[in-house]
């Protein structure tokens, strides 16, 4: 599909949300960011991945980048449903293949920086991380942390300052302390961190479809009129 006749089937997609929504859908849009994206290595748990997506939400994060190497995410159709409306889920499941690289290699092409997170004495607090480039940040497992290949590749590390006696967190907390404090200092840079035109066209189209039960039919119509 071409973009003229995406903007138009996005037109007649929206025709049939109410006012109201399309308000606050535009004031989301206006918010929402590819600039800053997360990757999770086997989080399997679909409780875990749906509060982290509804974190990301929350945080204006387009997309998130599910890596399955070991553990392969599943969850009842009515959970992936909730969860997804509003956040690209991106899965890395290839058989008989590192997927922590494949998704990598997908970030870096894409011009993304890759950070993983971890506990190391050495990593950068992640309140003085800089955000001026396109940043995808990698989480491990809650105990295990980060697999061997989001180490060897990172281009940095940060950490989560813990000031008591635990040594970790949980990992929505986590990505939630991460994304508050990454996002803020996006903001405030000087880069071009909001959707430009073609992307908002892509999550306006994507949100149409996720929020109209009948939008297939409804563009099928339109197209072939």
């Amino acid at each position: 599909m071409d973009l003229k006749t995406r903007k138009e089937v996005i037109d007649h997609l929206y025709s049939f949300i109410s006012e109201s929504k399309k308000k606050r859908m535009n004031q989301v849009l206006g918010e929402r960011t590819k600039f800053l994206t997360l990757v999770l290595e086997d989080v399997y748990q679909p409780q875990i991945v749906s509060s982290i997506v509804k974190t990301c939400d929350c945080f204006g994060i387009q997309d998130l980048h599910l890596v399955e190497n070991f553990n392969k995410y599943s969850a009842s159709p009515d959970a992936i449903i909730a969860a997804t409306k509003w956040v690209n889920i991106h899965r890395y499941r290839e058989k008989n293949s590192n997927n922590t690289q494949l998704a990598i290699n997908e970030l870096r092409d894409s011009g993304y920086q890759i950070v993983t997170v971890t506990n190391n004495r050495r990593a950068t607090s992640i309140d003085e991380f800089p955000m001026d480039k396109k940043t995808a940040v990698i989480f491990g497992p809650e105990k295990s942390g980060p697999s061997d290949v989001a180490i060897k590749q990172a281009d940095a590390f940060v950490k989560i300052p813990l000031l008591g006696f635990s040594d970790y967190l949980n990992l929505p907390v986590t990505t939630g302390a991460a994304l508050n404090s990454l996002r803020h200092r996006m903001v405030q840079s000087k880069a071009k961190w909001q959707l430009d035109e073609n992307e908002i066209d892509e999550v306006k189209y994507f949100w149409a479809h996720k929020l109209l039960k009948s939008a297939d039919r409804l563009e099928d119509v339109f197209l072939n009129k």
